[in-house]
């Protein structure tokens, strides 16, 4: 239980927009194909949000990130 707290935890510091998505494909992946069509569809959806932005920004300048949602 410990061990799926910190996941949890850890899973909560992520965007909150990818974090949405990864819920609709879990609950969505009933077979191998379909989730990896998914998960490029996802990526790429995700990939222009202001919080991958936020996310970069944070990693080069060695700070913790502040997601919006957006």
């Amino acid at each position: 239980m410990a061990a799926a707290q910190a996941v949890a935890a850890r899973i909560l510091t992520r965007g909150p927009v990818s974090n949405m998505v990864v819920k609709q494909l879990i609950n969505a992946a009933d077979e191998e194909d379909r989730a990896a069509i998914m998960e490029a569809l996802a990526s790429s959806l995700v990939s222009y949000t202001e919080d991958v932005k936020e996310g970069v920004a944070a990693f080069r300048e060695k700070r913790k990130p502040r997601y919006r949602g957006e």
